[in-house]
């Protein structure tokens, strides 16, 4: 696609896309640790010095960041299914966009979910 502000629209749901479904796998594939009140999701933990192929990765969840994770994932299906059933056209899409405020933010909740950040 050209540069235009609905390249843009599907670069950020990408990306944010992309930080969901690590935590979709750091949910369903990590080992549940009880932590401060929270339960951190553990993937590919190295808990005696083994080797892995992937990297160590973490998601910390309390209720607060699961529903900011939750809201987030809702943006993105209904963004792509709007655009899928015809509803808008990436040449609606405008960088002041209602629905391209929401998309950013979504990527940014995404990106780093810890809840201090919000």
């Amino acid at each position: 696609m050209p540069e235009a502000d609905g390249r843009m629209m599907l670069e950020t749901w990408c990306k944010a896309a992309e930080s969901a479904f690590k935590i979709r796998h750091d949910i369903a594939h990590g080992v549940p640790v009880n932590a401060e009140g929270a339960v951190a999701f553990n993937r590919n933990p190295r808990w005696h010095g083994e080797l892995r192929s992937r990297e160590h990765t973490d998601f910390w969840a309390d209720e607060p960041v699961l529903k900011l994770v939750r809201d987030s994932m809702a943006v993105l299906v209904r963004m792509i299914s709007e655009l899928q059933n015809g509803h808008i056209s990436t040449d609606d899409v405008s960088s002041a966009d209602m629905r391209m405020k929401a998309l950013r933010s979504a990527a940014s909740i995404l990106g780093d979910p810890s809840f201090e950040k919000y």
